[in-house]
């Protein structure tokens, strides 16, 4: 499976808060009449731990944002702000229970705190949950939080709903409010690889890595587009250089071990097959691909090993059970192999190969029946 990676985006959610923030107190300094009484303001404590808490946030002290905050809040327990600078402080350390209700709170005080509606939606996408997280984007964009950081964040949302033609109109949204933003070519570039536009999505990659050409992501996606249209060279050299600029980056490695495979390198992919296992143990297609390449090269014990490994991870595999009985064959055992072959047609009942994998299964058992 080609497996595009998202460069990862800059969260504006904080500025946009602050310059949101700083709007509305204007607006509230600038219209309040004197012959009305005046809207209840915070008092001067919880301002000043409110901005203590921003530029804790700001400065990434989680722990001492969060303090700052719930003494904004002691003193007044109405200022959206400062459950909204909560709510970052809170998913910036994975408590993201506590960040949603710090979201929803700030929401419920002030329906028209569009920052809120934008943190919140990313969260909720970040969860997997699409329809609440558009309906958060499109609500913050309704409300005047027209950020780049906004439309890019409501195309993926709607690239995850298969909406491709809205997906694109907010990256293209995103560029033309942030021109210099590369990880909106590089989404868009995905996403016009993912429909064949392969000359927009090119430049779009290009383009991602002129403005900063240290983003891994970038690279490792265009590696995929060239190795779809057969430039297996050019794809080795942007994989390199994927890994390079990100050591920790498994999916890249994988990548370019089946790469260096179709290159004849049987080497140099399982130094990558190796790599992948230490950077990530339960990534069950690199032992099934390390499998394939030990057992290419009559190494069976470890073939099997790896096929075990794989199937100890996902019993399901029914690749795994087929290239292991092949193997349990070669090492003559029979009954292994016979047992394996089995489990591997009783998981593919349809497969094309059904007949022929029978009659080795049937061979086999005879043999074994007549010792």
């Amino acid at each position: 499976m080609v497996i595009f990676m998202s460069a990862k985006w800059p969260s504006w959610a904080g500025l946009i808060g602050l310059l949101w923030g700083l709007l509305v107190s204007l607006g509230c300094s600038q219209g309040a009449s004197p012959a009305e009484p005046a809207a209840a303001v915070a008092g001067p404590d919880a301002d000043t731990y409110l901005q203590q808490g921003i530029e804790q946030y700001q400065a990434g002290r989680h722990a001492e944002a969060i303090a700052a905050l719930n003494q904004a809040l002691a003193a007044d327990e109405n200022l959206a702000p400062a459950y909204y600078y909560r709510g970052l402080a809170h998913q910036g350390q994975d408590k993201l229970h506590e960040a949603l209700g710090d979201y929803d709170r700030a929401i419920s005080l002030d329906p028209e705190y569009g920052p809120a509606y934008l943190a919140r939606g990313q969260l909720l996408y970040e969860q997997g949950f699409l329809e609440p997280a558009l309906a958060d984007f499109d609500q913050a964009i309704a409300l005047g939080t027209a950020s780049a950081d906004a439309y890019m964040q409501r195309g993926l949302a709607r690239l995850g709903q298969e909406d491709f033609a809205g997906a694109l109109a907010d990256f293209d949204q995103a560029i033309a409010l942030q021109p210099d933003s590369a990880p909106a070519y590089n989404e868009r570039g995905r996403l016009r690889g993912q429909q064949n536009d392969l000359a927009g999505a090119l430049a779009d990659f290009a383009q991602a890595l002129t403005l900063d050409p240290t983003l891994a992501e970038v690279h490792h996606n265009r590696a995929l587009l060239n190795w779809g249209r057969g430039d297996l060279e050019g794809a080795l050299v942007d994989f390199d250089r994927a890994v390079a600029l990100d050591p920790q980056a498994a999916e890249s490695y994988y990548q370019r071990g089946l790469v260096r495979s179709a290159l004849s390198d049987p080497g140099g992919a399982l130094v990558d097959f190796d790599q992948v296992i230490a950077l990530d143990p339960g990534l069950t297609k690199a032992y099934l691909e390390r499998g394939h390449l030990y057992r290419a090269q009559n190494d069976l014990a470890r073939a099997i090993a790896d096929y075990s490994q794989a199937l100890a991870l996902d019993n399901s595999l029914s690749q795994a059970y087929y290239h292991r009985g092949l193997a349990r064959a070669s090492q003559q055992d029979l009954r292994g192999a016979a047992s394996d072959l089995r489990l591997y047609l009783e998981r593919n009942p349809g497969a094309e190969d059904y007949q022929t994998v029978l009659s080795w299964v049937e061979q086999f058992e005879a043999q074994l029946g007549g010792q």
